[in-house]
């Protein structure tokens, strides 16, 4: 199920990135945060933590309060090992968003 998520997920980027060329037209950022951000959980379930890690700077580089892509972030940092980075990811996260549960 994730797998085939993901790549629906990368199909809907590629798209994204198809579309801004062929039309030169501005692109949608929610769109792609949000299709960043669900790769990003897809690679997370799948523990494939390098690929969610990529994702997560994504979303974050669109929208750096998006808590949502900086807890994965930081799970996924964890997944890696790299705690200090886990942490760092995870207070920034909690200041983005301090009344988020």
């Amino acid at each position: 199920f994730y797998r085939e998520a993901a790549k629906e997920y990368s199909d809907g980027l590629a798209l994204c990135v198809a579309a801004r060329s062929e039309a030169d037209d501005e692109e949608d950022p929610k769109t792609r945060l949000t299709l960043h951000a669900n790769r990003a959980a897809c690679s997370l379930a799948l523990k494939n933590y390098g690929e969610c890690v990529k994702d997560c700077k994504a979303a974050l580089a669109i929208d750096e309060t998006n808590a949502k892509a900086a807890y994965r972030l930081a799970r996924a940092l964890l997944g890696l090992k790299k705690h200090k980075q886990a942490r760092d990811a995870a207070q920034w996260g909690l200041a983005s968003a301090p009344d988020d549960k």
